[in-house]
């Protein structure tokens, strides 16, 4: 697939093959402007390739993220670190939307975040709120909720 941003004079991507196998786990590096986030964001649905397709699973990228098929963390938290949650809860808040209003979180998906929360040293400052963190804690909360 190729992507170009409107108005560039050069495609951001070109002619790019990716495949990364179930269980792989894949690194992106490369020079500042090379294109590493424009990958990301195709693969997390955000932007649409301008030649090509992009699939994860089989499926459409945005579809596969809205449905929890992947998660990612991003460079920089744009949240209101100002509201009143603690880490838990916003490690825990994709599952509640998801349950919606009246629903309860399955049991499964609890013990899920027990574990991810645990995996990702969360639990510790599991209580505190969000606006409390250091930023490699708040990464920590990131990477949780993304799990």
């Amino acid at each position: 697939m190729s992507y170009a941003y409107p108005g560039a004079p050069a495609p951001a991507l070109e002619k790019v093959s990716l495949r990364v196998e179930p269980g792989e786990r894949l690194g992106v590096l490369g020079p500042n402007g090379g294109g590493k986030s424009t990958l990301i964001k195709l693969a997390l649905g955000v932007i649409t390739p301008s030649a090509g397709r992009v699939s994860v699973f089989g499926e459409d990228p945005g579809r596969a993220r809205r449905g929890g098929v992947i998660g990612y963390v991003p460079q920089r938290v744009t949240a209101e670190l100002a509201f009143p949650l603690t880490a838990l809860q916003v490690v825990r808040m994709p599952a509640e939307i998801a349950a919606g209003a009246f629903g309860r979180v399955p049991r499964e998906v609890d013990d899920h975040i027990a574990r991810v929360t645990e995996l990702a040293g969360v639990t510790p400052f599991g209580q505190a709120r969000i606006g409390e963190l250091s930023g490699g804690q708040l990464q920590r909360v990131m990477i949780a909720r993304a799990l």
